[in-house]
């Protein structure tokens, strides 16, 4: 660096630089308070040329009317006389507006000879040297520490180019392992809903039932198209509803008539193609052989629910008066539908 640049010369050619560009300012300065002062003193030179023509004039005019009715040769002598007056006249204003002149230009050129001995004195000099000499030295210390500081960072850039490379490769594989891990991820949890019955969707149901009901009806009966059904329920909506048009009424013994169907889900059930766990939502189950008669007294019994073939659900039949609408109603399911999961709140 110190064999390329040569400080005095750079010092030496920013001092010319700058002297130069100073003094082409304070010439345009001076060469414009020349113009005006040069226009104003013109102007006035004028106006008092002016002024004593018009005085000349008013002498000749007097003269004239005074010589009027004199002889020619009279006359003629008195135009000559004023024209010697008003030709000396004017030459001694021009003398004196050059005198003028050159005096105010030479007190000019002096006033700027002082100016600029005052701006360019040696102590105004030399702090304009040592101010660029400051700048040039700051500039070239900051181009020389940031040169050093750059070429320091060059092998920790290079070490951190390599690792971020580094990294990079790194990036790539874990996020194709990681796109692996969710492939596998999707397919591990499509074995478990293949594996788990309750993730299935439903598409078969069938309801066996049997109720025992107190009564000494001497009964052996099959009733055909007038079966029944069993449904499971939330509110006022029904969710899942197997029915059938037979069921059975058989004495036992001992004052007990055993009601017996097996009803299947229909194909067009709102349940059909809904996950199995969804049944977890219900809230109560009802059942209703058409055929039994209205007040009986219901004293035990059961319904085993089958979905799909693989899941089971149990649901014991309370003791309970059958009301006339033959409807029996089963309102504690949690146990039955334990295998179904927690219900839903």
């Amino acid at each position: 660096m110190d064999e390329q640049i040569k400080p005095d010369q750079l010092r030496e050619v920013l001092l010319k630089l700058e002297v130069t560009q100073y003094a082409r300012g304070e010439m345009h300065l001076i060469k414009t308070d020349l113009r005006e002062l040069l226009a104003r003193d013109l102007k006035d030179h004028r106006q008092e040329l002016r002024q004593r023509n018009h005085r000349f004039i008013a002498i000749v005019v007097a003269t004239a009317a005074v010589l009027v009715g004199g002889d020619v040769w009279t006359l003629r002598d008195s135009v000559s006389r004023a024209r010697d007056s008003v030709s000396k006249e004017i030459e001694a204003s021009r003398e004196r507006s050059r005198t003028a002149l050159a005096a105010e230009v030479k007190r000019i050129q002096q006033e700027v000879s002082n100016r600029l001995d005052r701006e360019f004195g040696v102590p105004q000099m030399r702090r304009l040297v040592e101010q660029k000499a400051r700048e040039y030295t700051e500039g070239e210390a900051r181009s020389y520490i940031t040169g050093q500081v750059e070429q320091g960072l060059r092998p920790f850039r290079e070490q951190v180019s390599l690792a971020m490379g580094e990294i990079s490769k790194q990036r790539d594989l874990v996020a194709s392992y990681r796109t692996k891990v969710n492939e596998a991820l999707d397919d591990l949890g499509k074995r478990l809903e293949a594996a788990d019955p309750v993730l299935q969707p439903i598409r078969t149901a069938t309801a066996t039932v049997e109720v025992q009901v107190d009564s000494d009806q001497q009964i052996n009966s099959t009733f055909i198209d007038r079966g029944g059904y069993f449904a499971l329920g939330r509110g006022d909506k029904p969710l899942l509803e197997a029915s059938g048009s037979e069921a059975t009424a058989i004495q036992t013994g001992g004052n007990r008539v055993i009601w017996r169907a097996v009803w299947n889900m229909d194909a067009a059930d709102q349940a059909m193609g809904k996950p199995v766990q969804s049944l977890r939502e219900a809230q109560f189950a009802q059942i209703q052989f058409l055929m039994m008669p209205k007040q009986s007294k219901v004293v035990g019994g059961s319904v085993r629910l089958t979905v799909n073939s693989t899941t089971l659900l149990d649901f014991p039949v309370p003791p309970q008066q059958v009301s006339d609408n033959l409807i029996i109603s089963i309102r504690s399911i949690e146990l039955a539908l334990k295998p179904l999961g927690t219900r839903p709140h």
